[in-house]
């Protein structure tokens, strides 16, 4: 399976859910990818020229002894910084 496809299968699941209770009771009209959106052909054009990622780049940082590459000791102090 595709990424499009499950992508395209996810907002068919989202806009199921809306028309069920309780969720039918509290929730407003569809904003995105809005009600002309309707076949899949529609939903996969609309997901090409609208969907991009949310990129956020993370790193992490050892726990170890200064000694053994660790850059946190347990306490989450940075070696280095402070009383570490």
């Amino acid at each position: 399976m595709g990424h499009l496809t499950i992508m395209r299968e996810g907002i068919k699941l989202v806009r199921a859910l809306k028309d069920t209770p309780p969720f039918n009771a509290s929730l407003g009209d569809e904003t995105l990818p809005g009600p002309s959106v309707v076949t899949d052909q529609d939903i996969e054009a609309w997901l090409v020229n609208q969907a991009s990622t949310q990129y956020h780049p993370i790193s992490s940082c050892a726990m170890l002894p200064r000694s053994k590459g660790g850059v946190v000791d347990a306490k989450l102090k940075v070696y280095g910084l402070g009383m570490c």
